[in-house]
């Protein structure tokens, strides 16, 4: 029992590592963006493994590793609350999608980005007063899809490889 709890909290100390690795990376490596506030969320690979590979709650706790340490090495107070934000709503829909549809990876994870993008827009409406905002509800959904996909399929290989790891 003590060594199966260990082992989930050293792969989620990996996955998060991970995950900050690749949110710093979206930040400071060049990558091709459709609009400034666009971009694919490769920190959500780890997520998506936890959630896949381990069990939701390595899945939470990654998630919100990868929130707080982005936020602190990347951005700030506004930046922890709108990736908090969208974190929170995403793996809510994530795990609501995974557990009572029974949709597969990609459809789990392109509603995973759809629900991100609204977390993100909900903080800003909050944060700004401007509800406005909400105006870009169908380029929300477009990108979260297509940002989803993207991380689905970069995901599945690592959760292939992180559940022959964690059996």
């Amino acid at each position: 029992m003590r060594g199966e709890k260990t082992r989930e909290i050293a792969i989620c100390a990996v996955l998060s590592a991970l995950a900050v690795v690749l949110g710093g990376a979206e930040r400071f490596v060049p990558l091709p963006r459709i609009g400034p506030w666009v971009k694919p969320g490769l920190s959500n690979i780890a997520v998506l493994t936890a959630l896949y590979a381990v069990r939701p709650r390595t899945a939470v706790f990654t998630a919100f590793i990868k929130t707080a340490l982005c936020a602190l090495l990347f951005g700030g107070a506004a930046s922890f609350l709108y990736g908090f934000f969208g974190a929170a709503l995403s793996l809510c829909v994530m795990l609501l999608m995974k557990k009572k549809t029974g949709a597969g990876l990609l459809g789990v994870s392109a509603s995973g980005g759809v629900a991100h993008n609204f977390g993100q827009a909900a903080a800003a409406v909050i944060l700004t007063g401007t509800p406005r905002i909400l105006f870009y509800a169908p380029a929300l959904i477009v990108t979260g899809v297509a940002a989803g996909a993207l991380v689905a399929c970069a995901a599945a290989p690592v959760i292939k490889t992180v559940v022959k790891l964690y059996d």
